[in-house]
């Protein structure tokens, strides 16, 4: 039968008189070596394994999602303040950055199959054995390894990605993308038959909260609320005490269960493409190679301009990641101390809309995607997420419609920037690790530092500083957009379409029997 091998030779297409690059042969008999039609059987390989590419990446949406609404009870049961939530924060966006970089440095001596089915078993490990946790200590250490290993599986899934669609990649990254909204939609659903069994209420000494109740020193210290608030809405001699936690362990052990068959996959594709008959090296699986213009300015790691545009990519997805994360965690805050003084419940299922819209996004941007150039795609989100914020800044804090129509549509057209603007930047420097790496750097620091200082902010300076914060982040981002746009208009596009690279450039997957 036939192996999969992944050349790296930069060649131009075949010639007559020889098989052309890409060219697929397969047969029953290793004696036997019938060319196929070019990339007839090489296609339908890489459409399976998008799918499971799509699968796995749904840990990071399940990772992000899943510890707002139970991080109150799982802190309940290791008898820690509610303060200590600061501390979740600064460990999970720590774990993300070094999971990104260990990640990288990974895929220099490791193929991504074993990377990605190594990780995703871990990570069920992990989220099966988080909530049983019976001290701070240990607790932060598991979600510290948590974040870690969501840090190396977005890496893997995308650098994957990037190996298997080397061009014409702006659909599959979209697809797979929509996994993580998927995931992050849905999570809170497996919390919520715990989380739900008592209803957000005041009372004389605390704040009830689901599966555990936040206990004050007096009433004036309590803020309603729900678990996903910074820490710093909440005063550091609140307890959170339990009430319903002996199923705190079941969304997490759903999650555990869900994430296995993508790692039983790539198990199969780790164990079957190093078979020593079938490849020679893990360089089946390595990175891509790099190409110049005709003006010698693209791809080239050793080029300025190149370094200059990955760092500026890196700095867009700072208030990317913190402006996605810190909405999320501030809104029923918003919602409750504003002007508005909306019920916990309302906010809860607010927040469901936020996620949900998220998930639309990234399915429209990929359905988008296939019609339309991903460099107007990115024009109109900002658009519509600048008329989003103008809703949210000038009328949200006094009207409850003009709340819900701003939240879902921020989230709608926040939503396909990552991976909208990598993909459009992949046509002018390769999507290979440097690029994504530096990517997911950013979003993990923005995700690490702006929610701290935003609650911070929501705390001294009252609710709308929230929505000045997202639009002041989503500024900064456009700018740096529209910077990008310069350099790549100015130094980087050729003469000949954009800078895109020739197809002739790219080695297609061979199914062969030459090794």
């Amino acid at each position: 039968m036939g192996w999969l091998v992944w050349n790296r030779t930069v060649t131009p297409t075949g010639t007559e008189g020889r098989r052309p690059h890409g060219t697929v042969e397969i047969s029953m008999d290793p004696a036997d070596s019938t060319p196929l039609k070019s990339g007839q059987m090489d296609r339908k390989r890489k459409m399976i394994e998008t799918f499971w590419i799509f699968w796995a990446i749904m840990l990071v949406g399940f990772t992000n999602a899943i510890l707002g609404p139970t991080v109150v009870s799982l802190l309940s049961v290791t008898n820690s303040p509610i303060s200590y939530i600061n501390w979740i924060f600064v460990l999970q966006g720590l774990g993300f950055i070094l999971g990104i970089l260990g990640a990288a440095m990974l895929t220099r001596v490791v193929i991504a199959p074993v990377i990605l089915s190594a990780s995703i078993f871990f990570a069920s490990f992990v989220n099966a054995a988080l909530p049983w946790m019976r001290s701070f200590p240990a607790l932060g250490g598991f979600v510290f390894t948590q974040f870690l290993l969501k840090g190396i599986v977005d890496y893997g899934a995308m650098y994957l990605c990037g190996l298997l669609w080397p061009r014409d990649n702006d659909v599959p990254f979209q697809f797979i993308s929509v996994g993580v909204g998927l995931a992050a939609f849905i999570a809170p659903f497996f919390a919520y038959p715990v989380l739900s069994k008592e209803a957000f209420s005041e009372t004389n000494h605390g704040i009830s909260g689901g599966a555990s109740t936040l206990q004050c020193e007096t009433p004036s210290d309590s803020l309603l609320g729900n678990a996903s608030l910074t820490a710093n809405l909440f005063p550091a001699q609140c307890m959170a005490q339990p009430t319903n936690v002996d199923n705190i362990y079941i969304p997490f052990l759903i999650i555990a269960v869900v994430m296995l068959p993508p790692g039983v996959a790539f198990g199969h594709y780790a164990v079957s493409d190093n078979k020593p008959e079938e490849t020679t090296s893990n360089a089946s699986y390595d990175a891509l190679p790099e190409f110049e213009s005709e003006e010698g300015l693209l791809k080239k790691r050793t080029n300025f301009l190149y370094w200059l545009v990955l760092c500026l990519l890196m700095v867009f997805y700072v208030p990317y990641g913190g402006v996605l994360i810190t909405f999320s965690h501030l809104l029923a805050a918003f919602g409750m101390k504003s002007q508005l003084h909306l019920s916990a419940s309302t906010m809860a299922l607010m927040t469901s809309v936020y996620w949900g819209c998220f998930l639309l996004g990234r399915l429209l941007n990929t359905l988008f995607s296939t019609y339309l150039n991903q460099f107007v795609i990115n024009l109109c989100n900002f658009v519509g997420l600048f008329v989003s914020i103008f809703i949210l800044v000038f009328l949200a804090g006094e009207s409850e419609p003009a709340l819900w129509v701003g939240t879902a549509l921020m989230s709608l057209f926040n939503s396909g920037f990552l991976p909208g603007v990598m993909t459009w930047i992949g046509s002018y420097v390769s999507l290979e690790g440097n690029a994504i790496c530096l990517s997911l750097v950013g979003v993990a620091i923005g995700e690490l530092f702006i929610p701290f200082l935003a609650g911070y902010a929501f705390n001294i300076f009252g609710s709308m500083s929230l929505m000045y914060m997202v639009l002041g982040m989503s500024i900064f981002e456009f700018a740096v957009f529209v910077i990008l746009c310069i350099i790549v208009c100015a130094k980087l596009k050729d003469k000949d379409g954009g800078g895109k690279i020739a197809q002739s450039q790219y080695d297609a997957i061979s199914l062969t029997n030459e090794h």
